[in-house]
């Protein structure tokens, strides 16, 4: 299972999850920050999950 968080050029912000998980619910937390800490700038972003042949995406919008 792979979870990204990708800005609106493609670019990947932030990497939530890139592991093996078992089946079932999942929650996973993003704080609004890219892969240094530093907070993202308002705007929008999509989140992607990846789980084998699977691609799911939901767009999101960060309010500052």
């Amino acid at each position: 299972v792979e979870l990204t968080i990708t800005n609106t050029l493609g670019q990947e912000v932030r990497k939530l999850s890139a592991r093996t998980q078992s089946a079932g619910r999942q929650v996973a937390l993003w704080q609004g920050e890219d892969e240094r800490g530093q907070r993202v700038s308002a705007g929008i972003y999509f989140v992607q999950l990846r789980a084998g042949e699977r691609v799911l995406q939901q767009k999101i919008t960060v309010l500052r």
